[in-house]
C-alpha cells in the first residue's frame, strides 16, 4: 500500500468514525428532550444527564461522553490526529457504541409500543 493509499483509509476510518459519534449524539440529544427536564449545554453533557436521569447506565454515559469529546477532535484537529489513539478508539470503543446503540433500540420500541 502506498502512502495515499493508507492516507485515504486513515481519513475513511475517521469519517465513519465521526458520523456514528455524531449520530450517538443527535440521538442522546432527542432522548433527553424527551425523557428528561434538563436541557445539556454540550455534546458531552447529553451523555451525562441521561446518565444522571437513569436513561443509560451511568458507566455508558460516561465512555460516550469522551466519545463526544473525540469527536471535537476529529472535527476540529483533524491535521493533528494521533493514528495510534485513532486506532485504539476504535478498537476499544465499538463496544461502547454497540452498546448506546442497544439502548437507543430498547428506547424506540418502548416509545412505539
Amino acid at each position: 500500500m502506498n502512502w495515499a493509499d493508507y492516507k485515504d483509509t486513515q481519513y475513511m476510518v475517521c469519517h465513519a468514525m465521526l458520523l456514528s459519534i455524531q449520530a450517538s449524539i443527535d440521538l442522546a440529544t432527542n432522548m433527553a428532550v424527551i425523557k428528561t427536564p434538563r436541557r445539556p449545554d454540550t455534546y458531552r453533557e447529553t451523555f451525562h444527564v441521561l446518565g444522571k436521569f437513569g436513561i443509560i447506565p451511568k458507566d455508558l454515559a460516561v465512555e460516550m461522553s469522551r466519545l463526544a469529546g473525540f469527536r471535537n477532535i476529529l472535527v476540529n484537529e483533524y491535521t493533528a490526529l494521533d493514528v495510534k489513539r485513532v486506532f485504539r478508539i476504535l478498537k476499544d470503543d465499538v463496544k461502547t457504541l454497540d452498546a448506546f446503540k442497544n439502548l437507543v433500540k430498547k428506547f424506540v420500541n418502548e416509545a412505539v409500543a
